[in-house]
């Protein structure tokens, strides 16, 4: 048994190796896209209308079909990102069964979400442009709008619905990329292999 003597603990050395912290440097570059994303999905689902719904749902699409060959022609981290932009994102649509408006869709946890708020949007949009007429036999507002008009249109429940899960789809492969790229670098660091590739 090893006798225990204060001077020879104050004149140790210690080494203090800082913690490993899970949290990644964001680049200038990740900001911007974070920026971005939060400004066109606040501009869609204000406005959301049958232009932000094809806009929204076109973009969203063009990123789940580049995944694949991204993840195949890729390397490194830059691989498991797109691996798992590819798996969260068609996961997510496969979920919904392809049909934002569909009833698979609106059980998931974010189709309840979005319609709930949608059906709250609708009815305060009805309310104020209607308010002044208590007596008046004036018809609802058509859900359907001419699509080039209605780009600052306020929203009804169904484009609302639309264009929030074309938002949600895409956030949910940029989580899943996210996600994919700690594991590898996480493996990697274990391994004692430094990882390779870029993003």
């Amino acid at each position: 048994m090893q006798r225990f003597s204060l001077r020879g603990l104050l004149t140790t050395e210690i080494h203090l190796r800082p913690p490993r912290l899970f949290m990644q440097r964001f680049s200038l570059r990740s900001l911007m896209t974070t920026i971005g994303y939060i400004a066109v999905a606040c501009a869609a689902l204000s406005y959301a209308s049958p232009f932000w719904w094809a806009l929204t749902y076109g973009s969203t699409l063009v990123l789940l079909f580049a995944a694949p060959l991204y993840a195949i022609y890729r390397t490194g981290p830059s691989r498991a990102f797109w691996v798992g932009v590819a798996v969260f994102g068609w996961g997510y649509v496969v979920l919904m069964a392809g049909n934002p408006q569909g009833p698979a869709a609106s059980r998931l946890p974010t189709g309840v979400v979005l319609n709930f708020f949608g059906g709250m949007t609708a009815e305060q949009n009805y309310s104020d442009r209607y308010r002044y007429y208590p007596y008046t036999n004036v018809q609802p507002p058509s859900p359907r709008r001419p699509v080039l008009s209605s780009v600052t249109q306020p929203p009804n429940a169904r484009d609302f619905v639309g264009v929030g899960h074309a938002l949600f789809i895409a956030l949910w492969a940029l989580v899943g990329g996210a996600l994919a790229r700690h594991v590898y670098t996480s493996r990697e660091a274990v391994l004692g292999t430094p990882p390779h590739g870029t993003s």
